[in-house]
Formats: structure tokens, sequence, C-alpha cells
């Protein structure tokens, strides 16, 4: 039932993301602008974005490195295969290719999952939520980390040869990917502390932007009927 209603809902949801797109980027610019203000939370999210350049570098740029970013690759699959009712059977993972095996069918959601879905990420902000301010400085720099680690494996895995791009179709990943893509991005930012930016607002404001996209667009279907 899910995956029928997701298969349903599919193409819907890539047009809503896309024309979500340039206010997405508006967003993120305007955050960017409010953390490079508050200069002390902005210090220890840079520095974990460079600890993570330096970690992969010295530590996992080899095979290593390549496997955990295929397991987690696979792991993501699984999670969603999993949030949408679809039994996993085995995972496999080497440093050439991973492999999922579900029973019950399977959905667009938990194909494309890995490519805007930090797993990472939302642990930090998880931990964000409930961690009390003295242990803000690890997590800011820690949500650096994770962020560029989403970023880098996004330059890894994403490419038009890869088969999960191509069963999700060519056009569905082009208009939903990089609204999801700044929509993930937008989500780890807005837990930065004491920067003044709510996630939830920023929903809020998303939604009443496709509310005025519908009822200008259903003003001109009954302005040309």
């Amino acid at each position: 039932m899910i995956n029928w209603l997701l298969g349903i809902i599919k193409y819907p949801v890539a047009i809503v993301m896309a024309l979500l797109t340039w206010e997405l980027i508006g967003i993120l610019w305007e955050m960017i602008l409010a953390i490079k203000a508050e200069q002390e939370i902005a210090d220890y999210f840079f520095m974990g974005m460079a600890l993570y350049i330096l970690v992969w570098f010295v530590l996992f740029r080899q095979r290593f490195g390549r496997m955990l970013m295929i397991l987690e690759h696979e792991f993501i699959h699984a999670l969603f295969s999993l949030l949408t009712f679809n039994r996993v059977v085995e995972i496999r993972a080497n440093i050439v290719r991973g492999h999922i095996l579900h029973l019950s069918g399977g959905n667009w959601l938990m194909t494309i999952a890995p490519y805007f879905f930090s797993l990472s990420g939302v642990v930090i902000i998880f931990l964000l939520q409930i961690a009390s301010p003295q242990y803000y400085p690890i997590l800011v720099g820690a949500l650096g980390y994770v962020l560029t680690h989403h970023l880098h494996t996004l330059t890894v895995m994403l490419s038009p040869h890869q088969s999960d791009i191509k069963e999700v179709g060519y056009l569905f990943s082009i208009l939903f990917l990089p609204s999801a893509n700044l929509l993930m991005v937008i989500a780890l930012l807005s837990q930065l502390p004491y920067d003044g930016i709510e996630f939830t607002e920023i929903l809020e404001h998303l939604y009443a932007l496709l509310i005025y996209y519908w009822e200008t667009f259903k003003l001109y279907i009954s302005n040309w009927l």
C-alpha cells in the first residue's frame, strides 16, 4: 500500500521540490551569512569541516573509506525500506559495490534516499536537541564534519551511471535531488545554536510559498477557461 501511494505521488513530489529550488538557494545563502556573523559558531563549524578533509586524506581515502561509504549507502537504503514497510533480508557491501535484498517490493524513496539523506547528520541533530550548552562546541564541530562528509559522499556516489539513478529515472532525479539536498543541508545548518534560525519556521515559509503557487495556478486556470 505504501509503495503504491509513493508511486502515485512520485512526480508531484518531484515537481513541488523543483518549484522550491531557487527559494531554498536563497534561504541557504541567508543562513551562510548568519553563520558567518556568529564568529564563535563559525569557527567550530569550519574546524569540523577541515577535520573531515584531514581524516579522509589520512585514514579513509583508500579502500577502507570507500567501503564505509558503500556500507552507509546500503544502510540508508535499508532504513528507508523499513520506514516504508518493506522487509530487509540482507545487506552486503564491499569496496566495489553494495547490495540490499528486500521482500514485499520497493519504492522510489528507498531507492533515492542515500543521495540526499544524511544519517550521521540526523544523529547530530538529535544530540544537539538533548545536549546541554557546554557540549555545543563539540557538536557544532561534529555538524561541520558530517555536512562535509555528506557533500563528499554525494560527489563520489552521484553519477548518471548509478543503477539507483537509472531506476528512479533521470528526469525525476533532476527535479528532485537538488532541492532534496538543499533541504537536507538547511536542516543541518538550522540546528546550529544561537543563530536564530528555526527549521520549523523555514518549513512554514515553504508551505506558504507552495500555497501561493497553487492559488496563482488556480487563478490562471480559471482566467484561461
